[in-house]
């Protein structure tokens, strides 16, 4: 079986007015990394 990847680059700043909005964003890519056996690459 080929295994395909594929990337996600995210570019983001994260809105410290809205702090709901963002702990809901990273609850939601963390589910689906999980799924998806992806992980996270930080710079």
């Amino acid at each position: 079986m080929v295994e395909n990847k594929t990337f996600l680059i995210i570019n983001a700043t994260p809105n410290t007015d809205d702090l709901a909005s963002f702990q809901s964003y990273i609850s939601q890519i963390i589910g689906i990394f999980t799924k998806f056996d992806g992980n996270g690459m930080l710079r």
